[in-house]
């Protein structure tokens, strides 16, 4: 059976070699953030090159990942990491994690209302 974060980053032309990665898994949070800074820089790149479609639908991409995957599990793990978690600075990490996916779905979300509206 193959992973389904897997699936969706071939889908979307993201290819992962977990033997250069601590990870052991695709859907490590840490390859899910990745993924997730890589499709935010390409969106930035197709902003400089105004290329609006682009824009629109790696936003789409992204809101999808997040519904489907990093969202969809990730904040319940950032909050209980963030629970157990000993020091403050995994606290804070825990946070941190926890405020970019929140906020982030909450600007993609809004981004494209209004580009449909």
């Amino acid at each position: 059976m193959t992973n389904p974060a897997l699936i969706f980053y071939r889908e979307h032309g993201y290819s992962i070699d977990l033997n250069k990665t601590r990870a052991l898994s695709p859907d490590h949070i840490a390859v899910e953030m990745e993924f997730m800074m890589t499709l935010a820089k390409e969106e930035l790149e197709a902003v400089k090159q105004g290329d609006t479609q682009k824009v629109k639908k790696l936003k789409e991409i992204q809101k999808k990942f997040l519904e489907e995957h990093l969202a969809n599990w990730g904040v319940v793990y950032l909050l209980s990491a963030k629970d157990m978690a000993e020091t403050p600075f995994y606290q804070d990490v825990c946070e941190l994690a926890l405020e970019f996916i929140l906020s982030d779905y909450e600007m993609l979300s809004e981004d494209l209302e209004g580009a449909v509206a």
